[in-house]
C-alpha cells in the first residue's frame, strides 16, 4: 500500500513538473512574440 502511494505521488509530481515546465515555456514564447510584435 505504501509503495503504491509513493509511486502515485511520484507520477503526480512528474506530471506537475511537466505541466509547470510547459507553462513556463509557453510564457517565454508568448513574451518573445509580444516583444517581436511591439
Amino acid at each position: 500500500m505504501c509503495v503504491g502511494n509513493w509511486s502515485r505521488l511520484l507520477i503526480k509530481s512528474r506530471i506537475a513538473h511537466a505541466v509547470v515546465s510547459a507553462l513556463s515555456t509557453c510564457h517565454r514564447l508568448i513574451s518573445q512574440f509580444r516583444h517581436k510584435t511591439l
